[in-house]
């Protein structure tokens, strides 16, 4: 893998990842309230 097809990886696992992660935080209080 060359090192431009990992940053390329890098950036649609963080794609992936942060919505998720930014989410998390907003459903945690969607239940607390």
């Amino acid at each position: 893998m060359s090192a431009k097809e990992a940053q390329d990886y890098g950036l649609i696992d963080g794609v992936i990842v942060n919505p998720l992660k930014a989410l998390r935080p907003l459903e945690a209080a969607a239940e607390q309230q």
